[in-house]
């Protein structure tokens, strides 16, 4: 999927300290279209974090050698002036507390740390991250950092040889056996094997793979306290008040046949049949491909396109994008209920829907990335979109976003509720080597208010950054 452009020197809001995405979901989908970049930076800037201001400091640097990379960064958050009553939210009175407040916050400075690529014979990952296993039916597209005031370390861990491999995934190090925490601890894995390797490895029949694929949250909330219209949080106010919990797991079955590989073009059908534990069940069946087009510079258009048929009961991608809000509270536009518990009592007739989505780099100039699922049935689409605009003499910008719900007027795309998620930057070149960066990003964070009309134990946060940067490749 999609990496990132990264400038040098890179970015007071790129990394946006506590609230960042880095990559952005949307960048990841270029990420084997792209060559690795090196660069280096230092950003001054002014941000706005749950209704206070704060001058952000940030040194950032992005290695990468061959099939290697390191992302780290050193970011800061200066309150620009005391408020009352509130020095305990302050290391001396300067530094914001809560961005290092829980163990996990101190691995902030390593953003990700990478070895191979995506589909790589190996390949591993550690940090923030995008990801999917297999066809992306169960896990597809999850991002394991939503919260704006938290950073989880997450894996992912690929092998992939002639004669089949796997893939796992961990959502945060940290929390996988933390029993006191009420954050997610998803994990899962795909194995796979290719029959006819185990006779003939060299074999043109040798493009058939089956799998099987389990991903499960240990952790999963399925009832929440009584709340008597209060959001309950912890006493330290870092996870959720959860009744009860479960686990959350879905398992499937999956065959596919890679029946073009060629310098035009790349073919994989696949179809995959998964079943969520005490729930229902949902078959897909999709064709990945990638167009390659010689037209005097290379051109890549990666698209799929799936159909889909389930029980009411089931969700595809389960482990979708929005699942750590979701988990808590489903669907998220409105006042619902812990996903497991709410996927397990849908009734309703069987589902018929279609999923695609497409990506494409244009000479390094323009980037595109789009998704889309729509359902029959009333069952709410979810649409995804990112763009770039990397190469421009003095301006760069890209901006991410994604909806769960339907968009039928131009005001549902900025609503405010927890549906939605936004990231938008813009840099400007003002000398060589200076750029003037802004960027605006709704996320969210935990809901510690006493007097909200509903339970939503996450809450829509905008967050703005505003300053200067120096960055240079090397």
């Amino acid at each position: 999927m999609l990496r990132r452009l990264v400038l040098p020197l890179a970015v007071i809001l790129c990394a946006q300290t506590a609230h960042a995405m880095d990559p952005i979901p949307g960048e990841q989908r270029f990420e084997s279209m792209l060559p690795p970049q090196n660069n280096a930076s230092a950003g001054l800037g002014l941000t706005k974090i749950d209704g206070m201001y704060y001058l952000q400091l940030m040194l950032a640097t992005e290695f990468n050698l061959g099939p290697v990379g390191i992302g780290l960064q050193v970011p800061l958050n200066v309150q620009l002036y005391p408020r009352d009553g509130a020095s305990n939210n302050y290391f001396y009175g300067l530094l914001r507390r809560q961005d290092w407040d829980q163990t996990s916050d101190w691995v902030r400075f390593i953003r990700y740390v990478r070895l191979g690529n995506k589909r790589d014979t190996l390949f591993l990952r550690v940090g923030m991250m995008s990801a999917d296993i297999g066809h992306g039916t169960i896990m597809g597209r999850y991002i394991n950092n939503l919260d704006v005031n938290s950073v989880r370390v997450g894996t992912q861990f690929d092998l992939n040889t002639d004669y089949g491999g796997f893939e796992t995934v961990i959502s945060d190090i940290g929390t996988l056996t933390d029993s006191q925490s009420t954050k997610s601890r998803v994990f899962g894995g795909r194995v796979y094997f290719k029959p006819v390797s185990l006779w003939d490895p060299e074999s043109f029949l040798n493009i058939f793979a089956i799998g099987a694929t389990v991903v499960s949250d240990l952790n999963a909330p399925l009832t929440l306290p009584p709340a008597n219209g209060q959001v309950q949080t912890s006493a330290n106010g870092e996870n959720v008040a959860v009744a009860t919990t479960t686990s959350a797991t879905v398992f499937g079955f999956d065959a596919e046949a890679q029946v073009m590989h060629n310098a035009l073009l790349d073919l994989i059908p696949y179809t995959d049949m998964n079943f969520i534990n005490k729930a229902g069940d949902g078959w897909h069946a999709g064709i990945q491909a990638t167009a390659k087009m010689p037209i005097g510079f290379s051109l890549t258009i990666p698209v799929r396109l799936e159909y889909r048929r389930f029980a009411s009961n089931y969700e595809p991608m389960y482990f979708s994008t929005f699942y750590e809000m979701e988990r808590y509270n489903y669907p998220l536009n409105g006042a619902g209920t812990p996903k497991a518990f709410a996927v397990r009592t849908q009734p309703g007739p069987t589902i018929n829907g279609i999923y695609a989505d497409l990506a494409l780099n244009f000479l390094g100039l323009v980037q595109v990335g789009a998704a889309y699922q729509a359902y029959d049935g009333g069952k709410a689409p979810f649409t995804e979109v990112y763009v770039s605009v990397p190469a421009l003499e003095t301006i760069q910008a890209k901006a991410y976003y994604a909806r769960e719900g339907r968009i039928s007027k131009w005001s549902d795309i900025f609503a405010q509720n927890a549906s939605s998620m936004i990231v938008a930057e813009a840099r400007y070149e003002m000398y060589s080597y200076i750029y003037l960066v802004a960027r605006w990003s709704r996320m969210w964070t935990l809901n510690t208010n006493a007097n909200t009309s509903s339970v939503q134990p996450y809450v829509s946060s905008d967050t703005w950054n505003f300053g200067f940067e120096a960055s240079f490749n090397y």
